[in-house]
């Protein structure tokens, strides 16, 4: 289950400092390795090393295919694509690929990890209080 935790916003923005918002609270990160062993209690057929094979071959697909400027999708988890930003010009001539400023993968939610099946999972943690500047 998702837990919020309600924070302090600590900004030098006037209109926001020392308001209060609310953020996930990450218990912890799972790695390919945990994942494997979490499918193996659930009784999977396949071994480790097949599934950490197959893993390693679906993660060098999906970066091949998101490189080649494609978006994969990931039925009920959600639609892979890079995502980027850069600065604006007043001609084309003037853009280039040094005016990119960000570049990041994008994830956005489908099917069952949608944004309304994800809140029906969440819950918030009355005693959780977090101050951003502390």
């Amino acid at each position: 289950m998702l837990i919020f935790e309600k924070y302090q916003l600590n900004s030098n923005l006037e209109r926001i400092e020392g308001k209060w918002s609310l953020r996930i609270n990450k218990k912890e990160t799972v790695t390919i390795d945990d994942l494997i062993h979490h499918m193996r209690r659930h009784g999977s057929p396949y071994t480790e090393g097949t599934l950490k094979g197959v893993f390693a071959d679906v993660v060098a697909c999906i970066r091949e295919q998101l490189l080649d400027g494609k978006a994969v999708e990931i039925p009920d988890l959600a639609v892979l694509s890079i995502a980027a930003k850069s600065k604006a010009k007043k001609t084309p001539e003037e853009v280039s690929l040094e005016d990119i400023t960000d570049l990041h993968l994008h994830a956005r939610s489908i099917g069952e990890m949608s944004k309304k099946n994800i809140a029906a999972n969440a819950q918030l943690k009355e005693h959780a209080f977090y101050n951003g500047g502390e």
